[in-house]
C-alpha cells in the first residue's frame, strides 16, 4: 500500500475524529477543564466536512453524495445557529418515504423474467429475509428492495446478457450481499447516508472487457457487501 493511499481522507476517517473531538470536550467539560455548550452548536460542522472529502470525487455518485452531506450540514448550521426556523428534523422522515416512494415508482424495472435462471431480479425484503439465486446466462440487472430486512444474491454462476448490467438498490436499516464472479468489475455508484457499500473481494485481476455490474440506489442507515 502506497503512501498516499494511507494519507486518503475518508468520510469514515473525518466522522472518527469527529467522534473522537467530541468525546475529547466532553471529558474536558466533566473535568472543569471547559464548556462543551460553547461549541456544540457547531457539530454539523463534521457533517459537511464528510461531504467535502467526497468534493473531489470523480463519480456522479461522488458528487451526489458531497452535495447531501454538506446541504444537510449547512441546513443543521443554520438551524443551530437560528438563522433559519425550519427545524430538519421535521422533514427528514417525510423525505425518506418520498424518496422511498420514487424509488419504487421508477426504480428502473425493466421486463423480463425472474427465477433461477432468469434475466433480471426483482428482490423485496421486508422486515425479514430474502436470497436469491441466479444462474441465467443473459442477466440483465433488477431491483433491490430492503426495508428493515436484508439477504443475499448469489450470481456466481449468471452471465451478463451484454458488457454490462445495473442493479437498482434502496436499503433502509437493512443490507444484503451479493456474490458476484471474481472477474466482473463492480463499479459503486450508491449514495450512502448513514451507511454504505464494501466490496469484500481481497484479490481482483481485471482484464480489458470484463463484465461490469453497476451499482445504483441509496443505502440509508444499512449496508451492502459485495463479496466472491
Amino acid at each position: 500500500m502506497s503512501n498516499s493511499s494511507r494519507a486518503r481522507i475518508t468520510p469514515r476517517l473525518v466522522l472518527g475524529l469527529g467522534v473522537l473531538a467530541v468525546g475529547i470536550l466532553f471529558t474536558a467539560d466533566t473535568l472543569g477543564l471547559g464548556s462543551a455548550a460553547l461549541v456544540l452548536d457547531y457539530w454539523p460542522v463534521a457533517l459537511i466536512a464528510v461531504g467535502a472529502t467526497k468534493l473531489g470525487g470523480r463519480s456522479t455518485s461522488d458528487r451526489l453524495f458531497a452535495g447531501v452531506w454538506i446541504g444537510i450540514g449547512l441546513w443543521l448550521l443554520a438551524w443551530n445557529l437560528d438563522y433559519i426556523d425550519v427545524n430538519p428534523f421535521q422533514i427528514l422522515w417525510p423525505a425518506v418515504i418520498l424518496l422511498f416512494g420514487l424509488f419504487l415508482l421508477f426504480g428502473g424495472r425493466r421486463p423480463g423474467t425472474t427465477g433461477d435462471r432468469g434475466t433480471t431480479v426483482n428482490v423485496i425484503a421486508v422486515m425479514g429475509g430474502v436470497e436469491r439465486k441466479i444462474s441465467g446466462r443473459a442477466f440483465e440487472g433488477g431491483d433491490i428492495i430492503a426495508f428493515m430486512g436484508g439477504g443475499k444474491l448469489d450470481l456466481r454462476q449468471a452471465k451478463l446478457a451484454g458488457d454490462e448490467a445495473a442493479i437498482q438498490i434502496f436499503a433502509m436499516w437493512g443490507g444484503y450481499e451479493l456474490r458476484v464472479p471474481p472477474e466482473w468489475i463492480v463499479s459503486v455508484e450508491v449514495l450512502p447516508l448513514l451507511g454504505g457499500v464494501e466490496d469484500k473481494r481481497t484479490h481482483q485481476e481485471h482484464v480489458d472487457g470484463a463484465p461490469r455490474l453497476v451499482l445504483k440506489g441509496v443505502v440509508i442507515m444499512g449496508g451492502i457487501e459485495v463479496k466472491t
